[in-house]
């Protein structure tokens, strides 16, 4: 009798397995959503370790009579909805474009290989040969697949094509790879469960605590996708403000990033990160690496300073984005005060998070000071003063404090943030998933 688990999309069952812990999939939770039922875990507890003792006859004979008739598929595991799934999906490199490049691929060369042409070949029941395009061999391989999880799978040609799936995961690969395709269409509502029961109840656990977590650690191998993503930034406020913009925007995401420790107060500046950039490409780190710097003159060089020279696809950057209210935004320098275009001049983090945070208590606009050119791009650098800086950074932790994804989302404050961690996002998503040939 084998050790099984099994992973359910809605009420359907999408992929199960067997003797073995499934990794990568654990790689897709967090701890917080982890399901446990306590009365079946310290009944597991009791009857694997054989805590009865001779009084404890009525205890032991009331807990079979518990395993007999519960339903364990629900008792534990872990559920998140498919929304978060596919995004997390997706920050790992498993998009679904890319996962369904790799297996279309991978199905062709094996039709190849087989000679078979651009089609194969299946006899049905009725003894008449069905001609199947190569190109249609995924989608109806996936579809028996899943209709053969839940044994539902009758047609021949089905059948025949969901080997292809099978040949794949029998090799080693990813099952991140086939969940991707698996939750392409899928309601964003839906829900994805991981059933571990069977699996907690043989031993492979010897604890329930940071289950994911030990998953992630395990697979070392992938800790480019599955490890967490270094985020490089200008200063410790600049991690601190955007570490809070994350866990507001897609607080089901911001576990998966790493910012350096505001203990260690390191005050950095753009040349401080494209330093650091360059030191962990050369180190070798695997784990991606994100570095943020100002939309401004100096971050702007810096930015050409980073594609001067190669580095891996891991080793990300990003510009802070532009904001609206940039284009035409109060400004102060040697001819007076007017209204000029700041982005990419003087937009630092302090300009990220709406206008409302950026007005004094006169009622007026802190404003930008211009300093000098910056040569390598032509380009003035402008910066808000010392003290206007630490009033708008005090409106930005008041705005934080009192802010939640329930309330006032529509404000461009919000609007501002949802840009910034877009921009994030976007830098931290890889061209690919570990291991993909196909790209």
């Amino acid at each position: 009798m084998s050790d099984r688990w099994w992973l359910y999309r809605g009420g359907n069952q999408i992929q199960w397995g067997r003797n073995e812990t499934p990794l990568a999939l654990l790689t897709l939770f967090t701890e917080t959503e982890k399901v446990a039922d306590k009365h079946w875990l310290d009944v597991c507890e009791r009857q694997t370790s054989r805590l009865y003792t001779a009084d404890d006859a009525a205890l032991q004979a009331e807990d079979e009579i518990f395993l007999e008739e519960v339903d364990p598929s629900r008792t534990f595991g872990y559920l998140a909805k498919v929304s978060t799934i596919r995004r997390r999906l997706s920050l790992m490199g498993f998009t679904a474009e890319a996962c369904r490049r790799e297996l279309s691929r991978g199905i062709y060369e094996v039709i190849e290989e087989d000679q078979l042409g651009d089609a194969i070949s299946v006899l049905d029941l009725g003894g008449v040969v069905s001609n199947v395009p190569k190109e249609e061999v995924l989608d109806r391989a996936l579809q028996a697949y899943e209709a053969g999880q839940s044994g539902r799978l009758d047609d021949p040609i089905e059948k025949y094509c969901s080997r292809y799936i099978e040949v794949f995961l029998e090799s080693g690969v990813d099952r991140r790879v086939l969940l991707a395709l698996q939750l392409e269409s899928s309601e964003s509502n839906d829900e994805v469960w991981i059933d571990l029961h069977d699996l907690y109840f043989a031993g492979y656990f010897e604890s329930i605590d940071n289950i994911t977590q030990l998953a992630v650690d395990e697979l070392a191998v992938s800790v480019s996708s599955g490890g967490p993503i270094v985020v490089v930034t200008e200063g410790v406020t600049d991690a601190e403000f955007l570490k809070s913009a994350l866990d507001l925007v897609a607080p089901q995401l911001s576990h998966m990033f790493r910012f350096f420790d505001r203990e260690a107060g390191a005050e950095l500046n753009a040349a401080q990160v494209v330093r650091t950039l360059r030191a962990f490409a050369a180190a070798g780190i695997t784990n991606r690496v994100v570095g943020v710097l100002d939309n401004d003159a100096a971050g702007r060089a810096a930015a050409r300073e980073l594609e001067a020279k190669p580095r891996p696809s891991n080793n990300r950057y990003f510009l802070l984005p532009d904001v609206p209210y940039g284009e035409s935004y109060p400004t102060l320098g040697p001819s007076g005060d007017s209204n000029l275009d700041i982005n990419g001049r003087a937009v630092a983090i302090e300009f990220q998070f709406g206008l409302d945070v950026l007005r004094k208590e006169n009622g007026e606009f802190a404003k930008v000071e211009w300093s000098g050119p910056v040569a390598s791009i032509g380009a003035y650098q402008g910066s808000l003063s010392k003290a206007d800086k630490a009033y708008v950074q005090k409106n930005i932790r008041s705005f934080l404090a009192g802010a939640s994804p329930d309330h006032e989302v529509d404000r461009d404050s919000w609007s501002a943030m949802r840009a910034l961690v877009g921009s994030l996002l976007s830098a931290a998503e890889p061209e690919s998933f570990p291991g993909q040939f196909y790209t």
